[in-house]
């Protein structure tokens, strides 16, 4: 169940984060969003490059270590995602779009990006870079795009927007009497649903 449901959740509460900061600019979220790019490099740096060096340099293994090693170091995460998602919101806020306009815009991205499907540009770079905003995928069979920004930009656009709505509700307890029987409906339907029609 965590698979599934963890990263829309992640992401939906990161949106709401936005409204609950006590510093809400556009440029502040941008530098926010190359920080958090920047971390995500490193921490790949950390987690891949330099233990697949390592390992490449004691066994010799080059299809274990030398072969995935940009698809690790570079592909698409979360972390990459959240730092590109914060960037976009930031841009949406600069220019003062509407609450219709965000939501409209984020949907598009992901009823596009279902049509697109997978993408190979027949290069390794070209399918890891593009995989950072619509699904890639190769020959190789390495995973470069699980975040992409087209598919995944709806759930922190509607935490942004719940949020916006969350924070002048007064009686927090009613609301969520209303909203949290409608809320546990939606996956009791949608998981066996999904399950037994193979989604």
């Amino acid at each position: 169940i965590g698979g599934p449901v963890s990263g829309p959740m992640y992401l939906f509460a990161m949106g709401m984060c936005f409204i609950y900061s006590h510093r809400q600019t556009p440029e502040l979220w941008l530098r926010r969003g190359v920080t958090l790019i920047g971390v995500f490099y490193l921490s790949n740096t950390c987690r891949f490059l330099i233990p697949y060096l390592i390992g490449y340099k004691i066994s010799g293994d080059r299809e274990h270590f030398l072969d995935p090693l940009f698809y690790r170091w570079l592909g698409n995460d979360v972390l990459l995602f959240a730092g590109l998602a914060i960037i976009t919101i930031a841009v949406f806020r600069y220019l003062r779009l509407s609450n219709k306009a965000m939501f409209g815009i984020a949907a598009l991205m992901t009823v596009s990006a279902t049509l697109i499907g997978d993408l190979d540009t027949h290069s390794m770079f070209g399918n890891i870079f593009l995989g950072y905003f619509v699904g890639t995928d190769d020959a190789t069979g390495y995973v470069v795009s699980d975040f992409p920004v087209l598919t995944w930009l709806i759930f922190p656009v509607a935490g942004y927007l719940f949020g916006k709505v969350h924070i002048r509700i007064r009686d927090k307890s009613a609301f969520y009497r209303i909203v949290s029987p409608i809320a546990i409906l939606i996956p009791l339907v949608y998981f066996p649903t999904g399950i037994h029609y193979g989604w």
